[in-house]
């Protein structure tokens, strides 16, 4: 009874671990085969994207200077420029026509830029308004339209208007040799020369009247 018992209990130990190592058919869960090595799942990439578009900061555009100029030229002075041309020395004479007396003329005209004057150096010839041959004079006439006045051994107290285009007009009063009367001179200056009509206001009757031609040499 004692071999019997013990190979009994032999046989049971061997199938309680022959159970152990294969499994109940009724069990749900196994155990993992132990010669199985787990794995991780694969790596996988993120999915690319773009980075983010951002706009460049906002710069204020560039200060440029304007472009230099040179200032504009000045207008020429009509009456500068008459002026130059007259430059020089001038002949002629006048001629009373209501009296039939004639005499020469005669001058020469200088320029002063920097001052702007013109200086005029006059001789008339001949019985001007009937008294001798006076001497010469010498007139400094500033560069500007408008009136300019002036007294004269020969004229008196005198007025002289002159424009840009060389047109010009003298009233002559308190003639030395002529009390009462007035001297009136009209005429163009022109860098070739003038012509010009005057007229002699004796107070009373019959005024005379001559012209007055002039040519530069």
């Amino acid at each position: 009874m004692r071999l019997v018992s013990g190979k009994l209990v032999i046989v049971l130990t061997a199938l309680a671990l022959l159970g152990a190592a294969c499994g109940s058919s009724n069990e749900t869960e196994s155990t993992p085969d132990a010669g199985v090595v787990a794995s991780d799942p694969p790596a996988t990439d993120p999915p690319a994207t773009d980075p983010p578009v951002t706009d460049p900061p906002a710069t204020d555009p560039p200060t440029t200077d304007p472009p230099t100029t040179d200032p504009p030229e000045p207008e020429p002075d009509p009456l500068l420029e008459l002026a130059r041309r007259v430059v020089g020395s001038w002949t002629g004479e006048w001629n009373n026509t209501t009296f039939g007396s004639t005499g020469p003329i005669s001058g020469d005209i200088v320029l002063d830029e920097e001052a702007m004057e013109l200086t005029i150096t006059t001789d008339v010839g001949g019985n001007v308004f009937g008294a001798a041959d006076p001497d010469p004079e010498l007139l400094v006439l500033p560069i500007r339209a408008g009136d300019h006045t002036g007294s004269s051994p020969t004229f008196g107290d005198w007025t002289l208007s002159i424009d840009e285009t060389g047109g010009f007009s003298m009233v002559a009063i308190n003639l030395p040799a002529l009390p009462g009367a007035t001297f009136t001179l009209e005429g163009a200056l022109s860098d070739t020369g003038i012509d010009a009509t005057y007229v002699v206001d004796f107070g009373s009757g019959e005024p005379a009247v001559g012209v007055v031609t002039i040519t530069k040499s």
